[in-house]
C-alpha cells in the first residue's frame, strides 16, 4: 500500500516525527526532518543537537555534514538513471560536469564508488571545510 493520495496534516506529521525521532532528545547528536508533498514543504522539525560540545540545539535548518553518508544514496540515484536509459555506467564523468578536471577524463560511473578517489568525488569538489545547505 502506497502513500499516495493520503492527506498529511501537521498534527499526524509532528506525532508520527515526535514517535520516530523520540530516541533523539536530550544532549546526544540530532537530527533534522522535513516532510515535502508535490515539492512544498509541509513540516520540518529538528531534535537533539547540532554540536553535542556547544550544545547547540539541532534545527530544521541545521547544515550537517553528510561526508561518506551520502555515498549509498549517489549510488542509487545513479543506477535509477542508468535504469531510466539517462546514462551508462561507462559514462565519463566529464561529460555530466562543466568545467571537470582534465583528471576526470577517463574516470567512469562504473569505477567510481570503490575507486580511492571517490571521496573527494562524490562530495562534488566540496572541501572538508566547507558546506553547503542541502
Amino acid at each position: 500500500m502506497g502513500l499516495e493520495g493520503m492527506h498529511w496534516d501537521e498534527p499526524m506529521i509532528s506525532t508520527l516525527l515526535d514517535r520516530l525521532f523520540s530516541g533523539y532528545a536530550g544532549a546526544m547528536p540530532g537530527v533534522s526532518a522535513m516532510v515535502l508533498q508535490d515539492g512544498v514543504v509541509q513540516f520540518a522539525a529538528a531534535f537533539g543537537l547540532a554540536d553535542v560540545e556547544r550544545k547547540t540545539p539541532a534545527t530544521p535548518a541545521t547544515n550537517y555534514r553528510l561526508a561518506s553518508v551520502s555515498k549509498q544514496f549517489i549510488a542509487m540515484a545513479i543506477l535509477l538513471l542508468v535504469a531510466d536509459g539517462r546514462l551508462a555506467l561507462d559514462d565519463p564523468l566529464a561529460q555530466f560536469f562543466a568545467g571537470a578536471p582534465a583528471r576526470w577524463r577517463h574516470a567512469c560511473f562504473r569505477r567510481t564508488p570503490p575507486h580511492p578517489m571517490a571521496p573527494r568525488m562524490g562530495s562534488a569538489g566540496i572541501s572538508a571545510c566547507r558546506t553547503s545547505p542541502i
